[in-house]
């Protein structure tokens, strides 16, 4: 159980730190892309719309924690290739992906999508990616040893 505890509060705390740099570059390329648009800043940052993204980013962020980071973190052992830093941020990365476009083909299949539906999956796309390799490398970060120190 111990072991359970310890690896749901870790997954947790590396899915809030991809969750905290999701909504950093999103942000960001919402700032550029305002700027080139013509609009300034501060009508473009208002805080009700900031509120509201971030729940729903934070809602998406806590779906894919339950169904695919902490089972995949509970089934993959310590020991394994897998936690190394560099692999497990290719994996995030791939993984994201994966589900974005699985999530697209559904939506696809039911309704095509037209041009402001693949500019919203794209935005959708990059906020996962990112989330997806920041919490995947944190989180096998958080299990390297540490370096001993001797006075």
């Amino acid at each position: 159980m111990k072991t359970f505890l310890r690896k749901m509060k870790l997954s947790f705390l590396a899915m809030l730190c991809g969750w905290i740099a999701c909504n950093i570059a999103l942000w960001i390329a919402y700032g550029v892309v305002t700027l080139f648009g013509g609009e300034p800043l501060f009508d473009a940052y208002r805080l009700d719309v900031t509120l509201i993204f971030l729940a729903l980013t934070g809602l998406s962020i806590t779906a894919a924690w339950i169904i695919i980071f902490l089972p995949v973190d509970l089934i993959v052992r310590d020991t394994s290739k897998l936690r190394r830093p560099k692999t497990a941020a290719l994996i995030g990365l791939a993984s994201a992906f994966l589900y974005v476009g699985g999530v697209m083909l559904i939506v696809n299949s039911q309704t095509p999508l037209d041009e402001a539906a693949w500019s919203v999956y794209s935005v959708f796309a990059f906020g996962a990616a990112t989330t997806g390799t920041i919490a995947a490398y944190v989180r096998a970060r958080m299990d390297q040893p540490k370096p001993r120190t001797v006075p």
